[in-house]
Formats: structure tokens, C-alpha cells, sequence
């Protein structure tokens, strides 16, 4: 070390170094959860976030049938946990850049499945596979909660099957910003409801039912939309399970508004003390 230099003076050069790599790793990773948590967030406010936007693409969704089912390769890209609790009995797990960057697979037909809610998240993973010239990859709309709604079977516990159609207030936040989401609330949750501003945003999506008539709102839905929208059932515990397990596009909402209120003040509070960071510091900016 020259004289006169202190380490005082360097720890700056330092941290800048370690928040480069650290940067650089979370893009190559294909940005963290928390990223994508506050990109969500952001998008439900209507604002654009500062880092590289990523593409989608729909032109990878298939519905179920025969001919899908019997696809040279069946890929859940889940995390191993999850698959490792329940999947296809025939399907390989890989993440999805094992999957895009392996050389044989390019030219195998596979169909892709995860849990099927995240439909944002698998329209970015067509758009990587378009760019990287996978041109055999189908992706399985409403994914293994479709595969059990249709009938088909899984290995695993029985448990981690039924969770398949349930949401979780992290996966509905996640989801908001979906173009394809469709809501059914339960009339008796409009107080609470009318407190989260992000679900106020989603008031011409959202149509309100009694208990007593959600499945004839439910089917009144399922005919104006096909397969084109996902439904979430709010606030209907056990009859929403039911219908879930029973149609391909229904989900259900497994944590209370509560949950959800808490989830997305957090998640507001985040995403006003990102605001408080130097832009080149920021996730993927």
C-alpha cells in the first residue's frame, strides 16, 4: 500500500465493487425474487420500473389435450422442492436456464408445466425460448392445477396436490399486473377489500357474488372467457377449493385479506425506500 493511503479511503472503491458483482449476478440469474416482488409492485401503481424490461410472448400456451400430454418431454420448472413433493410421474425437473440452454433439448417437442398461475412469468420464459431458438417448446396454460382439474394424475403427497390451485398472497400480488386475471370476491369481503388500493385498480375485473350463487357466476364467467382468462375465488374458503379442483382456469385464495393487506403495505413501504437509493444501485438498474 503507497503511503499517505488509508483504508478508510478504499473501503468506497470496495463496496462499489462488491454492489457490481452483485448487481452483474442478479441479472445473470435472471433478477431475484425481491426484484421481481417490487417489479410487481411498481406495476400495479402504473409506474414503469428502471431496469431492462423483460419480453413475453403467448405465442408458447397450449391447452390440454391428448396430443400436448404426449410430448417427447414433460419439463416442470418449479423449484426441486416442490417437485420433489408432487409432479408428473414422467416429467425432469430443470429451472428454466437449465432448460433453455441445453443443446439437447432444442430439438425435442416438450411441454413445460409449473403450477399454473404465474402466466407472466411463463409468457417471459416463451419469449427467452423464441430468442434462443427453442422452437419445440409448448407451455402448458394453468400448468399442473390445469393437469389435476382435467383428471390426470400425480405423484406425490397427497397435500402438496390439493395446494396446486390455491394461491397465496405473494403469488395474487405477483399476479396483479396479469392482463388474464380475472377476480370473484366474496360480497361480504367489500370493506376490507376497499382498503387495498392495488385491488381498487382491478374493480372493472373484479365481479362480486354471495356463496350461495358462485358457481352459477362462476360458470355465467367461465362461458364469456374460455380458457383465455385465470379466475381467482376470494373469500369462499372450502366451496372455492372445491371449484378450483374442478375447472382448469379457477384458483382459489388460500390467506385472508388480511394477509394480503399486510403483504402489499410491505411492499409499498419497499418500494418507497427504493425510491431513496441512487438509481445505478438499484435491482437489474
Amino acid at each position: 500500500m503507497k503511503p499517505g493511503v488509508r483504508l478508510a479511503n478504499l473501503l468506497p472503491v470496495c463496496f462499489m465493487g462488491v454492489l457490481s458483482a452483485w448487481s452483474l449476478t442478479a441479472m445473470a440469474q435472471g433478477y431475484s425474487g425481491e426484484c421481481r416482488a417490487e417489479k410487481s409492485y411498481l406495476a400495479q401503481l402504473g409506474i414503469q420500473p428502471d431496469w431492462p424490461g423483460r419480453e413475453r410472448s403467448s405465442q408458447c400456451f397450449v391447452s390440454l389435450d391428448p396430443e400436448t400430454a404426449e410430448a417427447d418431454l414433460i419439463v416442470d420448472v418449479r423449484p426441486t422442492d416442490d417437485f420433489k413433493a408432487a409432479h408428473i410421474a414422467s416429467s425432469v425437473n430443470l429451472s428454466p436456464n437449465e432448460l433453455l440452454h441445453s443443446n439437447l433439448l432444442k430439438h425435442q417437442r416438450l411441454l413445460v408445466v409449473d403450477k399454473g398461475f404465474q402466466t407472466d412469468a411463463m409468457a417471459e420464459l416463451c419469449a427467452r425460448a423464441e430468442q434462443a431458438g427453442v422452437k419445440t417448446l409448448s407451455i402448458l396454460r394453468y400448468g399442473l392445477a390445469g393437469w389435476v382439474a382435467s383428471g390426470r394424475s400425480l405423484v406425490g403427497q397427497p397435500d402438496a396436490i390439493n395446494e396446486l390451485n390455491r394461491v397465496s398472497s405473494e403469488e395474487f400480488s405477483a399476479s396483479m399486473a396479469s392482463d388474464d386475471l380475472r377476480l370473484i370476491v366474496n360480497t361480504s369481503d367489500k370493506s376490507t377489500l376497499e382498503k387495498i388500493e392495488a385491488l381498487r385498480r382491478l374493480s372493472d375485473r373484479t365481479t362480486r357474488s354471495r356463496e350461495e350463487n358462485l358457481q352459477k357466476v362462476l360458470q355465467d364467467i367461465l362461458i364469456t372467457t374460455g380458457d383465455s382468462s385465470k379466475i381467482l375465488l376470494v373469500g369462499f374458503d372450502d366451496q372455492a377449493d372445491d371449484l378450483a379442483s374442478k375447472y382448469q382456469a379457477v384458483f382459489s385464495f388460500s390467506d385472508s385479506l388480511r394477509d394480503l393487506r399486510i403483504l402489499m403495505a410491505r411492499q409499498e413501504d419497499i418500494a418507497g425506500k427504493r425510491g431513496q437509493i441512487p438509481q445505478r444501485y438499484r435491482c437489474g438498474g
